[in-house]
């Protein structure tokens, strides 16, 4: 601001009104973003499933996940802002530490896989990146330790409710409505697959069109077609 000030008219109301209109903007995003991570995890039930329930009668949107994002805003009003900028900080810090840290695991894990992209000088790189972050986390205990008390607290937050609750509702659940399953494969896997729903009240005259265009895609395209046919069981 005293920048813009000594070499434009105005410079430092200009700075500070898109300094606003930026900030309104991230806040709009950071709401946004956050109600539907509560309802992609609940939909997987990582957290209460009822996270995910639609408010059909007027809102048509995820309403108990956009309290979450409140919950967030509120957040900002409360805490001073130096805490506020510190924890997000140290938030992303220990988030790319983690990205590192299981880049490096997988590909050590699964050798053989041929990946579509690499990592330059890899595990130089990320064995780098992992050290400097864990430098900066340390750094941000002299520099704020609000910042590490929310985190640490948030962080215990999540570990209950996986131990308590997300561990017990895996994704395993949603194979046990599964009572007949069979797959027959016709030629070999090439990388490319297209699926061709069947659903079971289509006759053949439908199910032979929906066949040529699944064929003509894959001749194009050197690739495999995967036909999934489901029934669905009343409960009784």
């Amino acid at each position: 601001m005293e920048a813009a000030h000594s070499f434009m008219p105005l410079g430092g109301i200009i700075l500070i009104i898109g300094g606003l209109l930026a900030n309104l903007a991230a806040l709009n995003a950071t709401i946004f973003s956050s109600s539907h991570v509560a309802f992609a995890l609940a939909r997987d039930k990582n957290i209460w499933s009822h996270m995910a329930d639609i408010h059909f009668q007027k809102f048509y949107s995820a309403y108990r996940g956009n309290r979450i994002g409140n919950f967030h805003n509120h957040h900002g009003c409360v805490l001073p802002l130096f805490d506020v900028a510190s924890a997000a900080s140290l938030l992303f810090v220990l988030l790319f530490l983690q990205l590192n840290i299981a880049g490096t695991k997988i590909h050590f894990k699964f050798p053989n896989i041929k990946w579509v992209y690499k990592i330059p000088f890899f595990p130089l790189t990320p064995i780098i990146a992992i050290i400097i972050y864990i430098a900066l986390a340390l750094t941000m205990l002299q520099v704020n330790m609000t910042a590490w008390a929310v985190t640490v607290f948030w962080a215990l937050l999540g570990l209950v409710n996986y131990l308590s609750y997300a561990e017990t509702q895996s994704r395993e659940d949603f194979e046990k409505d599964i009572v007949y399953e069979e797959a027959v494969r016709v030629g070999p896997k090439t990388g490319k697959r297209i699926l061709m729903p069947i659903a079971p009240e289509l006759n053949i005259e439908e199910i032979k069109n929906l066949s040529e265009i699944a064929f003509a895609i894959a001749s194009e395209y050197n690739g495999e077609i995967i036909a999934v046919k489901i029934h669905v069981v009343p409960s009784r």
